[in-house]
């Protein structure tokens, strides 16, 4: 359908509708890199301020994407021996990735059931080296899904995370 010449304008809704299908069937395929493509378009068809019952999926899968990535980048910044300095590495990293909060954010405004985009959320701030809003990311994951079987992983997180911004102290909060 998409092939089809000057089908965006001559059946709108149908191009969109399978501009966000196809991107799911090769989500499903675990082709990701090529469903994010065509799930973005998706996104910058039906815009920002829809209510579009598509797009808080979308909104998540690309930043699922776009996490997966940035996971990737930050397992070889790891493994080089070369690097001296890899929490400002990891940070410029997430920084490059910088639409996932706002992806994020659009998926749970929508969905807020789903609880992999509290997760990705927490650890995208945490890597961004922002403690302030990864706390408070993380804090909001274990208030919505006190049942989940991670509980006990968040907690530590969230743990780990305070003990971090309580030994990094007022003075590195300020730089």
């Amino acid at each position: 359908m998409l092939g089809i010449p000057n089908v965006e304008n001559e059946a709108r809704q149908q191009h969109v509708l399978a501009q966000y299908m196809l991107g799911v069937d090769l989500n499903m395929l675990g082709r990701t890199d090529e469903s994010s493509v065509f799930l973005r378009k998706y996104l910058e068809l039906v815009g920002p301020e829809t209510a579009d019952s598509y797009a808080p999926v979308a909104s998540f899968l690309v930043a699922q994407h776009e996490y997966g990535l940035l996971d990737k980048e930050l397992g070889r910044l790891k493994a080089d021996a070369s690097v001296t300095d890899l929490k400002a590495r990891t940070q410029e990293l997430a920084r490059a990735h910088g639409d996932i909060p706002e992806l994020l954010q659009r998926a749970i405004a929508g969905r807020p059931d789903i609880e992999d985009a509290y997760v990705l959320q927490a650890n995208y701030f945490y890597y961004a080296r922002d403690l302030d809003r990864a706390i408070a990311a993380c804090q909001t994951l274990i208030e919505k899904f006190p049942n989940s079987a991670s509980l006990e992983v968040y907690r530590n997180f969230l743990k780990k995370m305070k003990d971090e911004k309580t030994a990094r102290g007022p003075e590195a909060e300020k730089k």
